[in-house]
């Protein structure tokens, strides 16, 4: 599965779900789950950086 860096969009705090802690305003790479799929789409989170799993 595909990771990336991801941050939090301008005003958002979208919650991680493994944590339940809000995404670090750094950013953070993770998987890219249909949860955070999600929270790109609904411009919760901003990609700033993509890495393939080998």
């Amino acid at each position: 599965m595909s990771r990336a860096k991801l941050k939090p969009a301008p005003g958002r705090r979208p919650l991680h779900p493994e944590t339940g802690r809000p995404l670090d305003l750094a950013g953070e790479t993770v998987e890219l789950t249909a949860y955070w799929q999600r929270r790109i789409a609904d411009e919760d989170a901003v990609v700033v950086g993509k890495t393939k799993e080998s």
